[in-house]
């Protein structure tokens, strides 16, 4: 049994959506209501511009927490910059939700790293999306690396030049 904060009446689980990061891992309000919620005029858009903000702003807070620019190249913009978790993990992190079950999204990831008060561990730093995908791809970003350039003797291929 789960209580729905809105109609103040307690419903058996299957009444409720799942919601991953809450105590229970349900909505706090019960199908009827949110669906009556999301259904009157402008419910849904305000929902979607209330989520669009939070998200934005846990964001900003998280970039802003870990040094605010990626700690490779020094890029400051807000739109490239991504959280990276420095010893690779991230997607077994997306496997850690309740119960075992998949954390859909990085927003998700974003709102646990902050419950647990944007440790300073070393476990997570801020990339920029180029440096993050270079380490992803090819084991390193190029600007910790020496490019090497390719000897003329082989054929040119992605994993022969780019990390020595």
């Amino acid at each position: 049994m789960a209580h729905c904060s809105v109609c103040q009446i307690d419903k058996p689980v299957d009444a409720f959506y799942r919601r991953i990061n809450s105590k229970n891992g349900l909505q706090g309000q019960c199908k009827p209501c949110m669906n009556e919620r999301r259904n009157s005029d402008g419910g849904r858009e305000a929902d979607n511009a209330r989520v669009r903000n939070y998200n934005r702003r846990t964001r900003e807070e998280l970039i802003r927490e870990y040094g605010g620019k990626c700690v490779c190249c020094g890029e400051g913009e807000f739109k490239f910059l991504a959280l990276d978790h420095t010893n690779g993990g991230g997607t077994r992190h997306r496997f850690t939700g309740k119960d075992g079950t998949r954390i859909k999204s990085m927003r998700m990831i974003q709102s646990i790293v902050k419950r647990e008060g944007y440790p300073k561990d070393g476990r997570y730093q801020i990339l920029c999306h180029n440096c993050n995908s270079a380490k992803g791809f090819y084991g390193a970003c190029p600007h910790t690396q020496t490019v090497v350039e390719p000897p003329a003797t082989y054929p040119v291929t992605d994993q022969d030049w780019f990390i020595q």
